[in-house]
């Protein structure tokens, strides 16, 4: 039977990015759902323990990642469940705050007995691995740059499909599609956020700009409390740089872009390392104001990149999504959502495939040697935990019609321009100023 784990009331959706971001940090999240597993009467269940953001600035793409979890749970016990045993989520809210996460970790492993581990986002997963690690279980580390640095856990899995050389991997389409230029532009100035991913983000695009011939004018960081971007977007227009590269967590991200139209700084290629832009709720806040902006992506509705089962999944989540409350924040599901669910099928095949299931070293050495079938394409893995090979998409607001959801559902809005596997569409340039 189903045994309800928790219930909670859903908050209304908005479009005004102020009030997504205050309701979620001042009434302590707002996302209420419920979520449901199996408790099977006859057989041990699989615990998954997951530690992700629920409520705070952060649970755009907390909820989401959780509810393609939750799909994820209950298609696989409606199928029967893994080698006979069903499947069970345990998570945990962390409340978009990085220090608590070592805890419920801790939690899920000593209290709770899970028998693998998830989180979400750069800063969690680095906050989490050095407690996973010493556990000897599976963590499943989704949409974090470079987590497993320095600690070398063989039993760490990226679901993102970022590749082998991490920091790099992750930023370097931005600055091979600014050398594909013609005539290619000089100059770039960096801006950082100062936490994990806003350091490995720049990490990658040193690098990046170094491989492709880039002289650095500016190299800008500021902390994350930061509310306030026009002094400092007024600072790196003042150095005239061809190039705009900026590593950016939500909330920055909008108010990066709204001082840069403020100061008017229209730099030939504008966006970068920007985690934000992809979010619904922050794409409709912002509308106009993204056209001609480039981010990073690892899924559209492009045409160029229809995985097998991609396209009924997408259409299933928007379903669960306006059915729970998690549409308030993305209705659409198309960042977080696709590698949420390819991460738990790839966990699937591998425990069906080794037969290992208790036998966390048996698995981890499994999935280090097998291709997995996702919806998000196939899966293999480096010895670091990271995808065997890079495939971050590069994408160009186009045609926005304005500041809604509609305005960015389906093709022809979020143009693939990088890599040539996958484009579907031309760069704008140079990047033409400021819309909305």
């Amino acid at each position: 039977m189903f045994v309800q784990v928790s219930r909670r009331r859903a908050v209304s959706r908005t479009v005004a990015v102020v009030a997504v971001i205050v309701i979620l940090v001042v009434a302590g999240g707002g996302y209420y759902y419920y979520t449901t597993s199996y408790v099977p009467a006859t057989t041990t269940p699989i615990k998954i323990g997951v530690v992700i953001q629920e409520s705070g600035f952060l649970a755009l793409a907390g909820v989401p990642g959780l509810t393609a979890i939750n799909i994820w749970a209950n298609d696989t016990n409606a199928a029967g469940g893994i080698s006979g045993h069903k499947v069970q989520i345990i998570a945990y809210d962390d409340a978009s705050d990085t220090s608590k996460v070592p805890a419920l970790i801790q939690k899920l492993i000593s209290v709770d007995n899970v028998d693998y581990l998830v989180t979400l986002g750069t800063v969690d997963t680095a906050a989490a691995m050095p407690v996973a690690s010493q556990s000897g279980k599976i963590l499943l580390g989704l949409f974090g740059t470079n987590a497993n640095a320095g600690i070398n856990y063989n039993k760490f899995f990226q679901a993102a499909p970022i590749g082998p050389d991490p920091n790099y991997d992750q930023v370097r389409g931005y600055f091979e599609l600014a050398a594909s230029i013609n005539p290619k532009p000089q100059t770039v100035a960096f801006v950082a956020v100062q936490n994990d991913f806003g350091q490995q983000c720049s990490i990658g695009g040193a690098k990046a700009a170094a491989v492709g011939g880039f002289r650095i004018v500016d190299n800008e960081t500021y902390p994350p409390t930061q509310t306030d971007f026009t002094s400092l977007m007024q600072k790196v227009k003042s150095t005239n740089p061809d190039i705009a590269f900026i590593c950016s967590y939500p909330s920055d991200s909008v108010g990066i872009v709204q001082a840069s139209k403020g100061v008017n700084f229209t730099p030939k290629l504008m966006g970068g390392g920007m985690i934000g832009p992809q979010f619904t709720a922050l794409e409709a806040a912002l509308g106009k104001s993204l056209q001609g902006i480039v981010t990073f992506a690892y899924w559209v509705p492009e045409p160029t990149l229809n995985f097998p089962g991609v396209n009924s999944f997408i259409l299933r989540y928007e379903a669960v999504a306006n059915a729970s409350g998690a549409a308030a924040f993305d209705p659409l599901g198309y960042l977080y959502p696709p590698y949420s669910y390819a991460a738990m099928q790839m966990l699937t095949q591998a425990i069906q495939g080794c037969n290992c299931f208790g036998n966390n070293d048996q698995l981890g050495t499994y999935i280090h040697g097998h291709t997995f079938t996702t919806i998000g394409g196939n899966m293999t893995f480096a010895a670091s935990g990271e995808w065997s090979y890079s495939r971050v998409l590069w994408i160009q607001y186009q045609n926005i019609a304005g500041a809604s959801v509609s305005a960015f559902s389906g093709p022809g809005h979020q143009v693939i321009v990088w890599p040539a596997a996958y484009k579907s569409g031309n760069l704008v340039y140079p990047f033409a100023g400021w819309s909305g």
